[in-house]
């Protein structure tokens, strides 16, 4: 994606509506792509919340520990949608 193309995505995106061009500039030019395939873990809990994400395109899954087996998903977030607002 071109830093137009992004600079594009960002402005139409409704968590930046509202934002001057300059200011949109500044949040593309921190932003980088990244493509994760199936159950890849993004963050876990406990590490630096440093990053957020939006998600163009899949679903990613919310999970939390569980007292015994394996982790429950709490939500499912998926196309447009903001995650990791912690940071």
């Amino acid at each position: 994606m071109t830093e137009e193309a992004l600079q594009d995505f960002l402005k139409n995106h409704s968590m930046f509506r509202g934002l001057n061009p300059d200011q949109v500039a500044l949040v593309a030019s921190r932003a980088s792509l990244a493509y994760y395939g199936n159950r890849h873990r993004v963050f876990t809990c406990g590490a630096l919340a440093d990053k957020f994400y939006i998600i163009q395109k899949g679903t990613v899954g919310v999970e939390i520990p569980a007292i015994a087996g394996a982790p429950l998903t709490i939500q499912t977030v998926g196309d447009g949608s903001v995650l990791g607002w912690s940071c």
